[in-house]
């Protein structure tokens, strides 16, 4: 996240267009996701060439942002009224599947897992013996069934926002992009099944997404603009 947070104060062929970040952050949809009581999910289309880093900046800003305003791990159930737990993987960061460990759908599920085990650390013994008996960490439907499962043992006062930006670069070769639908499919499927927490998902991209498209509604997906007007005050990238 701060790799891609630090995009924003050097001038470079990389750095983001400040017209195309206030624009996703005034997005109405977006804002409706982040601020209204209610599970929901979104795919953000970016409008932008693959390695245009606006999008992934964006996503970062609200991130950290998120991570700023409940930056503890949460304790005990008297510490908020909500218990906010926020998640994110960025594909972009791990574009190279031959070199680096990480950039597999099976190692974002893993990542997603074990950041909710570490930001939120009220599961009893016996959810956390379940997963770690259930989970084994080179098959990615394990992995994913652990999450899941640790998901709907939370409480109803647990909001739940998670990120995964940068879809793009996990369609290449073919068995990652279908491990990659696989678990936004399973992801996808734990939101729209009854569970007690509030689930927000938000699945980004540079360009459009359209090989899961399929699996949203219409009113899901925020495709934004290919032409923006220029912004001349670029403040918002180093506010």
């Amino acid at each position: 996240m701060q790799s891609i947070l630090d995009l924003g104060i050097y001038t470079s062929p990389s750095r983001p267009d400040p017209a195309r970040v206030e624009a996703i952050q005034r997005n109405a949809q977006i804002r409706a996701w982040l601020t209204l009581d209610a599970s929901a999910a979104l795919l953000l289309n970016g409008g932008v060439d693959p390695f245009c880093t606006s999008t992934s900046f964006s996503v970062a800003m609200i991130v950290s942002s998120l991570l700023h305003d409940h930056s503890r791990p949460l304790r005990s159930t008297t510490e908020s009224p909500a218990a906010i737990v926020v998640l994110a993987y960025f594909c972009d960061r791990h574009r190279d599947y031959r070199r680096d460990a990480a950039g597999s759908p099976t190692e974002m599920a893993m990542s997603l897992m074990l950041q909710l085990l570490d930001r939120y650390r009220m599961f009893n013994s016996g959810d956390i013996e379940a997963c770690l008996d259930g989970t084994d960490p080179d098959d990615l439907a394990s992995i994913v069934n652990s999450l899941g499962r640790l998901i709907s043992c939370l409480p109803s006062n647990a909001v739940v926002l998670l990120f995964v930006d940068g879809l793009y670069f996990f369609t290449t070769p073919a068995d990652r992009l279908s491990e990659t639908i696989y678990v936004v499919e399973q992801l996808l499927g734990m939101f729209r099944s009854e569970h007690s927490a509030t689930l927000k998902l938000l699945f980004s991209s540079p360009v459009a997404s359209r090989f899961i498209e399929e699996h949203f509604e219409d009113d899901e997906v925020v495709n934004m603009s290919v032409m923006l007007p220029t912004l001349r005050d670029d403040s918002i990238l180093v506010s």
